[in-house]
């Protein structure tokens, strides 16, 4: 991870103080883009990494194995939560910076690639959940034979209590921890907390990125909002237009009408002129031979 990223993803967390992103003009609008859809694309490689890690967890031999690749997982979702916070501020940024900017065809433009955008992340923030659930479901099913192994009179009641016991101590005592002679029953409950303490993170992680997608949902709707009064602009203005080219046309057909009136007398003066030189002519005409 390159250090700019880094401190970045430091910022999300409340250690360096967040700046709101300029977009004022096209370009630095399409580079903040092409950021976003980079991060977004790096989680979407952390997530299908993470199946791939968790399938080989479910079918590793040895404890050793086991604990290295869980220890892998750890990690890459400690990332992935981090470019998660890092392009949901992203987008929340630009978002308070287009509302500074005119409702004109092109921030009109840009928000809709905006929400667009949203949209697609939050996509991939349901795909990552749901990685993460089977993440503790597997865990969960681990947590389940170690358990078993350590007391096998355990009822599935027992287990679940277990299991959502969120008090943050241990679930056995060091006293027997010490007592435990067998080898495999001493790892056993160390395993057991270990699977424990994964399934509470796990958990923890989900909420969070259960927090980021209701925040998403909310700048949607907002978005949605700002779109429709938009809309309502635009289809008003159409009105308008629509109404004063009936109005011009209205305009339109007037103007020939008085046209064609006025060719109509003159057509009609003409002729009583032309008549009366006529009638003059007549009466004239033969007094002349005379």
């Amino acid at each position: 991870m390159s250090r700019d990223l880094f401190g970045k993803l430091q910022a999300q967390r409340g250690d360096v103080p967040v700046q709101t992103t300029q977009i004022n003009t096209m370009d630095a609008f399409q580079q903040e883009i092409d950021s976003i859809e980079r991060n977004m694309s790096q989680i979407r490689l952390n997530i299908d990494e993470l199946d791939k890690l968790q399938r080989r967890a479910l079918n590793a031999i040895s404890d050793t194995e086991t604990a290295a690749l869980e220890r892998q997982l750890d990690r890459l979702t400690a990332e992935t939560n981090d470019l998660n916070n890092h392009v949901s501020n992203q987008l929340k940024s630009m978002q308070s910076s287009l509302r500074q900017l005119p409702n004109d065809a092109e921030t009109t433009m840009r928000r809709n690639l905006h929400s667009s955008l949203t949209r697609k992340f939050m996509s991939m923030l349901t795909d990552y959940q749901n990685a993460q659930k089977r993440n503790r479901d597997a865990c969960k099913d681990r947590f389940v034979r170690q358990y078993k192994i350590v007391n096998p009179n355990a009822t599935q009641e027992e287990i679940d209590a277990k299991l959502q016991d969120n008090s943050g101590q241990q679930l056995f005592s060091s006293q027997l921890l010490e007592s435990t002679r067998s080898q495999r029953a001493k790892l056993a409950l160390q395993q057991v907390e270990e699977r424990h303490r994964d399934v509470e993170r796990i958990g923890q992680s989900i909420l969070q990125v259960n927090q980021l997608f209701v925040d998403l949902q909310r700048m949607v709707d907002q978005q949605g909002e700002t779109l429709d009064r938009i809309e309502d602009n635009v289809n008003n203005a159409v009105v308008h237009i629509e109404s004063g080219n009936t109005n011009l046309e209205k305009a339109v057909d007037s103007a020939r009408a008085a046209r064609k009136k006025r060719w109509c007398l003159f057509i009609f003066f003409m002729i009583v002129l032309i008549v009366i030189i006529v009638v003059v002519l007549i009466y004239t005409l033969p007094k002349t031979t005379k």
